[in-house]
């Protein structure tokens, strides 16, 4: 669908705004029907699809809008659903998976995982205390990103709202398929 037939539904619209500027800052995102008017009262729904992107390409590929993403493995595990107000600033966070922000609570030791303290990604610290992988020690900076980069892709869906994207990442978190929800634990 050519996007000159976006502009009359979004006219009148109070999300028209934040849709014609993601739509004309990221065209390559919204090549297919991802917008549709829905019902009379001039809402703008946008249709789920997601878009899959490697770790190295999150500045060129992302838009710093609100959205979910899934992080999963190439074998096609499920490891972590979040949402973000700036997809990219957040997904480049998890992508530096810094060490120096995994921090040792006073008198804690480093083998619990209550012990030790996320500062700015979760994801650093689900990896660090992750079974081993062959090949990528995750309980170091550069062995996480080497992971993230060779193993992962990210599955984005760019919404209009932060609060859109917590109620997809509610659904899915629910279904009990990603193996990092909440608290980190030591692998069994």
């Amino acid at each position: 669908m050519p996007l000159t037939l976006f502009a009359p539904w979004l006219k009148g619209n109070p999300n028209a705004a934040a849709a014609g500027v993601l739509i004309r800052r990221w065209p390559s995102i919204f090549n297919s029907a991802l917008i549709q008017a829905v019902g009379l009262n001039g809402r703008v729904d946008v249709i789920e699809q997601s878009f899959k992107i490697r770790f190295s390409e999150i500045e060129t590929a992302l838009p710093s809008a609100a959205g979910l993403y899934e992080i999963v493995t190439d074998e096609g595990k499920l490891l972590k659903v979040g949402i973000s107000g700036n997809l990219r600033r957040r997904l480049i966070q998890h992508r530096q998976s810094k060490q120096s922000r995994l921090k040792l609570k006073e008198g804690g030791e480093w083998s619990n995982p209550n012990d030790v303290l996320s500062k700015q990604s979760i994801l650093a610290k689900h990896l660090y205390f992750h079974s081993p992988v062959t090949g990528y020690d995750l309980k170091t900076e550069a062995g996480r990103q080497a992971f993230l980069e060779q193993q992962c892709h990210l599955l984005v869906t760019v919404t209009l709202t932060r609060e859109e994207a917590r109620e997809m990442e509610r659904l899915k978190e629910q279904s009990g398929a990603y193996q990092f929800v909440g608290v980190t634990k030591t692998p069994s």
